[in-house]
């Protein structure tokens, strides 16, 4: 009876701050519970960066991640580069087609290239680098991302606007938007219009709610 409800109890798991090492330890005396957690929402930990290196390296079945920093929000280079590669390599799991990333400053656009089999992208709150690094597109590059269902949050727009226009030096997309039929945008902002008639993407759901304007 352990087992299966071991696998209910951590199929979800959401974990922050202080929570972050309790995980790590568990993990630690009883590393088989880590193929239970199919869906990891994970807020960084400005701190412990080994012991988080070593809790990402124990994740390879997770179909979401939804992952964020703090606010106000930091570089994505202040997180080191073993635990970026951790990050990355969870992005190419070939299970993995949730994506959530939200609170990050300078996070580099090849990133999407890892997430290679993401059918559902969200985006929160991001500031995007725009050019991709040369000299890495032989290895990440295929196959090309190709999200079906999007997801803005807390006016993404230009966050979007840059990853849509983010391509390869031969000019091919790092991420392919042309199978996108679900847009979702909260807290909508006045250049969506623009963007879809630029875009004119064949969409099929477009839902587009804010708050709702106090009376004068």
């Amino acid at each position: 009876m352990v087992q299966p409800s071991q696998r209910r109890l951590f199929a979800t798991v959401s974990i922050a701050g202080p929570r972050i090492r309790q995980l790590s330890n568990l993990l630690h005396g009883s590393p088989h519970v880590a193929q239970y957690i199919h869906h990891l929402h994970y807020r960084m930990h400005y701190s412990d960066w080994d012991m988080q290196t070593i809790l990402m390296k124990r994740f390879s079945l997770l179909k979401s991640f939804k992952l964020t920093g703090e606010c106000p929000r930091r570089s994505w280079n202040t997180i080191p580069e073993e635990l970026r590669s951790e990050l990355n390599r969870i992005f190419a799991s070939p299970d993995l087609t949730t994506i959530a990333l939200s609170q990050f400053r300078c996070l580099p656009v090849v990133t999407f290239a890892h997430c290679h089999h993401v059918l559902r992208l969200k985006l929160a709150n991001l500031h995007i680098l725009f050019t991709p690094r040369s000299g890495i597109e032989k290895d990440i590059r295929n196959p090309v991302p190709k999200p079906t269902i999007l997801y803005l949050e807390r006016n993404d727009m230009f966050a979007l606007t840059r990853l849509f226009k983010a391509k390869w030096s031969d000019s091919t997309p790092i991420m392919d938007f042309s199978s996108i039929h679900i847009l979702h945008e909260h807290h909508a902002e006045m250049m969506i219009p623009d963007f879809l008639h630029q875009w004119k993407p064949n969409i099929d759901i477009l839902a587009i709610s804010g708050e709702l304007l106090c009376p004068i």
